[in-house]
């Protein structure tokens, strides 16, 4: 019998076992509640994420436009085309005015355009 009431004196009362139950129910929620909010932070960081991919999906194609606008310019240039180097409008052509970076404004001019397109910040206006 001594081994058997050493066992049962080394048990836990109900009281002290109802109050780690309750301590753990209490952990349980805590873990919960911070999932939950753990959760909401992932998805407003996937959809900023998304948001940004799509940006940046823009800012490439605008990129590429302007290059190839760019190359367009210098090519009509580089030609010699006098009624676009005077920036005349033509019945098939729009007169062109490039505008180089650091914000100083340049007539379409062969050298204004290669000084934007180097340094790849060429804004093109097309004036009607």
């Amino acid at each position: 019998h001594g081994g058997i009431a050493a066992e049962v004196n080394g048990m836990k009362t109900r009281a002290e076992s109802q109050a780690t139950i309750d301590a753990l129910k209490a952990d349980i929620a805590a873990l919960q509640r911070q999932g939950a909010e753990l959760d909401s932070l992932i998805e407003r960081r996937g959809g900023r994420a998304r948001l940004l991919q799509e940006a940046v999906a823009q800012l490439s194609e605008d990129v590429s436009r302007e290059q190839t606008m760019n190359i367009a310019i210098l090519n009509t240039y580089s030609k010699g085309d006098p009624a676009a180097q005077s920036g005349a409008a033509t019945s098939g052509s729009a007169a062109i005015a490039a505008r180089g970076g650091g914000g100083g404004n340049a007539a379409a001019t062969p050298a204004g355009a290669a000084k934007g397109a180097a340094k790849n910040v060429v804004h093109i206006e097309v004036v009607s």
